[in-house]
């Protein structure tokens, strides 16, 4: 039965005199917590003892060491492996050796105290199952990022390739004409306000062709925000798109276009219009969810514009 601290191995705590002192006069705890910090090839773990006194958290003491390691630990290959450990460890209030660092060692061929022997190998134990813990969570939870992001549905905006084998179909002439008007505007609008291809914009916008003429949510208003960088670009956005809604709704009606999937099927029929580069590529048809709607404040980025 051996501890992993050796009488020699106090030798070289150069703190610990003071520590053993403090702990006769004061009472509290003598804890083991750990540092890492790494830098490209090059990483240091080593133990660090601390006096915490009586009535004080172990976990509030370790806190400082945790953020330690989150700073310094993580910038090399061992320090990857190394840092969440010694995070945990220290969040979780490190190991005491309080009995381990205050009793004289046993003689040569003499077993340590069993009481100080189980008190030390239950902290060791309980920190290295919270780090095992900690290990598998970190672990799973990158595994199911990285499954829920191969299963999800492929991203509505088509590559070129895509593009090109797409058939062009046109669509009733009516119907045809709304969306190159639609496709010429945005063009317009994107030669003064390039940011109307930005991701988050895109998704503004698809909303309302969605909301208002795909699937014709009842009793629906296109939102007055897009999130775009000036309030002209604003408005230009929000009248062109209820202007389409206008247009295409009753040439969908009179061309038979009588379900959200041949009204998306529409919208989707003539790649050289190139409306996928605005509203991205919905290539099948999905359930509908509720509509972006405007949040208070949303109009208060522009406030400062005259």
């Amino acid at each position: 039965m051996t501890i992993p601290i050796t009488w020699t191995d106090r030798t070289k705590i150069p703190n610990l005199p003071q520590l053993t002192e403090k702990v006769r006069l004061h009472g509290g705890s003598i804890v083991e917590f750990r540092r890492v910090w790494s830098l490209l090839l090059y990483c240091q773990s080593s133990p660090i003892y601390r006096w915490v006194p009586p009535g004080r958290s172990h976990v509030l003491s370790g806190a400082g060491h945790a953020l330690f390691c989150l700073l310094f630990g993580w910038w090399s290959p061992a320090g990857i492996i190394w840092t969440l450990p010694a995070v945990v460890n220290n969040f979780f209030g490190g190991v005491d050796v309080t009995k381990v660092f205050t009793q004289p060692p046993p003689l040569p061929g003499q077993p340590w105290d069993p009481v100080t022997y189980a008190d030390y190998i239950g902290s060791r134990r309980r920190q290295g199952f919270l780090a095992i813990a900690s290990l598998v969570f970190v672990v799973g939870s990158l595994f199911y990022l990285g499954w829920r992001d191969v299963t999800r549905p492929k991203s509505s905006k088509p590559t070129a390739q895509t593009l090109n084998t797409r058939p062009r179909t046109i669509p009733a002439p009516a119907v045809h004409a709304a969306l190159t008007n639609l496709a010429a505007k945005m063009s317009d609008i994107e030669n003064e306000h390039e940011e109307i291809t930005d991701t988050d914009i895109r998704e503004r916008m698809f909303d309302v062709i969605f909301q208002g003429f795909i699937y014709r949510t009842p009793k629906y208003q296109a939102p007055q925000f897009y999130n775009t960088d000036s309030r002209k670009a604003n408005k230009l956005v929000r009248k062109a798109l209820t202007e389409f809604v206008a247009q295409a709704n009753p040439a969908a009606d009179a061309a038979g276009l009588d379900t959200p999937q041949k009204r998306l099927d529409a919208f989707n029929a003539d790649p050289d219009l190139t409306l996928d580069e605005y509203f991205g590529y919905m290539e099948t048809l999905q359930p509908p969810s509720p509509p972006i709607t405007d949040q208070p404040g949303d109009m208060d980025r522009y406030k400062d514009e005259s």
